[in-house]
């Protein structure tokens, strides 16, 4: 009976996209939110993921709609690709030195990579151009996020997970169900992942939506705006990831210290009195003291005595030191282009669980071990070109001290933060697309702000038809 739903929800969201294609990527980055990856879907001569399958009849909407010459047009924006051609063409070029791995199953691997993560944003960027669909997409996500936050704290309340054990059980049997819900962390009873395969994926994917919905009113009501970003927060806490919570305090910490006097005394004022209140709480109520490690270790993560408690696990300061002389270990024979793109993959499918690395958790040993220094700094480039397209778009349009701006930048710097501390965790195409969504609705309204243009009669009316800055 579920398969048939998720058959259903397949031809529904394929009909949308015929009809209208923003509306059908909106429902597509909703399904992924919704579905994990595990489920799949048989289209007759082949079967494959759910998400795949949306991803591939998206693409295929897309070439009818430009041969078609819809009113969308696709204006090559140089500065927003560069970090892209960069980090992929990096990636093909290091293929053919990768030193474990073969040349087709590196190609394979980044192929697999450009697919599930980077293709919806590229898609993205070319469709959305009016203010109309900027707005829906918003309110789509937005609507999809309460449900699955609230979905979220109502399975740490029940210490259950219903949906994912059901899908468990259809999709993939041999996985081990949620034992995750089992898994008491400094006083937490156990570790949320909604509607996702893990908790750190959970972490992630909260992180991101809390930034994109943070300097947005996607309700009309500010309570319910209010109760999201709560939500949003409870799951991230809930998820057990000290990383995830770390890189989201430090986030907001950046738009706090780059914001103008007003809403900086606001942020502080709140942030105190908030920070105040917890403190209180977690020492003077005895119920909530089992919540005083993990909110210790989270506030002086760079000690290692904070987790010599035993309830509380994960990795430490000096144990991610010796990770990363674990993976410089590893590529003693090929610093520079690593053992190869694919490798952590079939590393842990042939003998599992690494005895130094675990499991690569973090995007420097994942860079450093597959695609070695020159694969790292790849990465590097990437994230800081985006950093400086967002500065960019800024100057372009004469628009400084912006709060969208400046919350975009703090979102990003918390999101490298997270890959740094515990790695991508399935979550780089939902940062791709929020990143260029947000983008997208600063680009859109401050375009028809800016001094630089001088609209005409003909111009604003042209402005609920298309975006003439791309």
């Amino acid at each position: 009976m579920l398969s048939i739903a998720f058959l259903l929800i397949f031809l529904i969201v394929s009909i949308v996209l015929l009809y209208r294609i923003q509306l059908g990527f909106a429902l597509v980055v909703a399904c992924r939110l919704l579905v994990p990856g595990i489920v799949r879907i048989s289209l007759g001569v082949v079967e494959l993921s759910l998400n795949s399958s949306l991803t591939l009849m998206l693409y295929g909407v897309l070439v009818l709609n430009l041969l078609l010459r819809r009113p969308y047009e696709v204006k090559i924006f140089s500065k927003f690709y560069k970090p892209f051609f960069v980090l992929l063409g990096g990636h093909f070029l290091l293929a053919f030195f990768g030193s474990d791995m073969g040349v087709s199953v590196q190609m394979s691997s980044l192929i697999q990579l450009f697919y599930t993560e980077f293709s919806l944003c590229f898609i993205g960027w070319i469709i959305y151009q009016t203010e109309k669909d900027v707005r829906q997409f918003y309110k789509i996500i937005g609507i999809t996020t309460f449900f699955i936050t609230l979905y979220g704290v109502i399975c740490y309340i029940t210490l259950s997970n219903p949906y994912i054990l059901l899908i468990n059980a259809i999709y993939d049997p041999t996985r081990e169900g949620v034992r995750f819900m089992e898994e008491a962390r400094a006083g937490l009873a156990g570790r949320v992942q909604g509607t996702a395969t893990h908790p750190l994926t959970w972490g992630g994917i909260n992180l991101l939506l809390f930034f994109f919905f943070f300097n947005y009113k996607v309700f009309k009501w500010r309570i319910v705006n209010i109760s999201l970003l709560g939500l949003l927060f409870l799951n991230v806490f809930f998820s057990g990831s000290r990383s995830a919570l770390l890189a989201l305090i430090l986030g907001i910490a950046y738009i706090v210290l780059f914001s103008n006097v007003k809403i900086k005394t606001r942020f502080i004022t709140y942030g105190f009195g908030i920070f105040a209140t917890v403190v209180v709480l977690l020492y003077q109520v005895p119920a909530l003291s089992k919540y005083q490690d993990f909110f210790e270790s989270t506030l002086f993560f760079w000690d290692d005595s904070q987790k010599s408690n035993d309830d509380i696990k994960g990795s430490s300061a000096s144990g991610r030191l010796e990770q990363l002389e674990g993976s410089f270990d590893m590529i003693e024979k090929s610093p520079l282009t690593g053992l190869g793109q694919g490798f952590i993959k079939d590393y842990s499918t042939t003998f599992g669980v690494h005895p130094i690395l675990k499991g690569f958790e973090s995007i420097l040993f994942m860079a450093l071990v597959e695609t070695g220094i020159l694969g790292l700094t790849l990465w590097a480039f990437f994230f800081f070109m985006c950093f400086q397209f967002i500065k960019y778009a800024q100057a372009r349009l004469q628009v400084y001290d912006d709060m969208n701006y400046i919350v975009l930048r703090g979102g990003l710097i918390g999101y490298v933060l997270f890959t740094v501390f515990t790695g991508i965790q399935l979550t780089l195409y939902l940062f791709l697309i929020l990143y260029i969504m947000q983008l997208k609705r600063c680009m859109i309204y401050e375009k028809f702000q800016s001094p630089l243009f001088q609209l005409s009669k003909t111009d604003n009316f042209l402005r609920s038809k298309r975006m003439l800055f791309n």
